[in-house]
């Protein structure tokens, strides 16, 4: 679980997703407690098309709210530490090789984890819709 706001990604959370009675059931896997999302406050709830997510919209108190559930663990994301030190223009070689962003570790290490999260969203394309057809229905709406 991942909440989302204009300010940026807020630190993801693994656990247990569950339809209770009245609300949207998130459990952590670290044992802290757990969250809900009750129908009557989510305003929709849809598939991403091309990820393994599951976002729905609520209302908290009088603010809107997105959270998205990811049905994958994601790819490991490179650190800060190690990375090279940006290009200045003392470091920079008078002709750049214009073939060198093929080469680029960085670039290739994007295309691989968004093949990855491609392929799973493939893989678990059904359940999750199931998942935000159950959720939509239960608040009413379509998905």
């Amino acid at each position: 679980m991942v909440h989302l706001d204009r300010t940026g990604v807020h630190n993801d959370v693994k656990g247990t997703l569950a339809l209770d009675g009245e609300a949207l059931a998130f459990t952590p896997s670290s044992g802290s407690r757990p969250t809900g999302f009750a129908f009557a406050s989510i305003s929709m709830a849809k598939r991403l098309r091309g990820s393994p997510v599951l976002l729905i919209e609520w209302q908290h108190e009088t603010a809107p709210r997105r959270t998205a559930f990811y049905f994958t663990e994601p790819p490991p994301l490179p650190g800060r530490a190690g990375r090279d030190e940006p290009p200045s223009w003392d470091t920079m070689p008078e002709r750049p090789n214009p073939l060198k962003a093929f080469r680029n570790g960085k670039r290739r290490n994007m295309r691989v984890n968004t093949r990855y999260l491609q392929d799973v969203a493939i893989s678990k394309k059904e359940l999750i819709k199931l998942w935000a057809d159950e959720v939509a229905g239960r608040i009413g709406g379509g998905s």
